[in-house]
């Protein structure tokens, strides 16, 4: 069996690594998955409450699946500029994987273990109904958006209640999945000191106003 490689833009490489775990204990999250079928190739990120994923060709057809997971250290010294080069990633038959862009590759042993079935994460449907979530999962997204297509864009989620919900960047090859959060149902109102009340004068100039 040869060598696998995936040839990709570098500001994609950059957005999915704001999708990686980083130092989690399920050690298989620390980096991202590169996976082989037929002629695409996928990679895909997650630490466990999102997850991103993006479709791309690889160099040559593969005759099997093949994946492996990349280390987050080999995407570290990936230039995103515009003007960088593409990024190359390889995997290896001895598990061997590379990134190189340019003249330089950085290499490594993949990271065992087995990837979560990431296709089961994503959703076939969308309820539309709204959803909270942690702010902290949906702050960076604007910047893998500006990364992803060059420019200013605003995300959109697709809510899908308390399942896994969608957000839509505009590209139809780039996938994001975030999960909700279960909030309580306790009746809110709003404070009646915060609501539009008729001022009483304080003061007799303002009376004879």
């Amino acid at each position: 069996m040869s060598k696998a490689i995936v040839t990709v833009k570098p500001n994609i490489v950059k957005a999915m690594t704001h999708f990686a775990a980083k130092s989690d204990i399920r050690y298989y999250l620390n980096g991202i998955l590169v996976e082989f079928v037929g002629s695409d190739a996928f990679l895909v990120a997650t630490n466990g409450h999102r997850l991103a994923a993006f479709r791309g060709s690889a160099d040559a057809p593969v005759d099997k699946p093949r994946l492996a997971i990349v280390p987050n250290e080999l995407f570290r010294y990936v230039d995103a500029k515009r003007s960088a080069q593409p990024v190359a990633i390889h995997v290896d038959d001895d598990d061997t994987v590379g990134v190189t862009q340019g003249h330089v590759t950085m290499s490594a042993k993949a990271i065992p273990g087995i990837f979560p079935n990431w296709r089961k994460v994503v959703p076939s449907t969308l309820s539309g109904e709204l959803a909270q979530f942690n702010p902290a999962l949906l702050a960076d997204i604007r910047t893998v958006t500006r990364l992803v297509h060059g420019s200013d864009g605003y995300p959109h989620i697709r809510h899908n209640g308390q399942g896994a919900a969608l957000v839509d960047i505009g590209d139809e090859n780039f996938v994001i999945v975030v999960m909700p959060f279960r909030h309580d149902d306790k009746p809110f109102k709003t404070p009646d000191w915060a609501l539009s009340k008729e001022s009483e004068p304080t003061s007799e100039a303002e009376a004879v106003a």
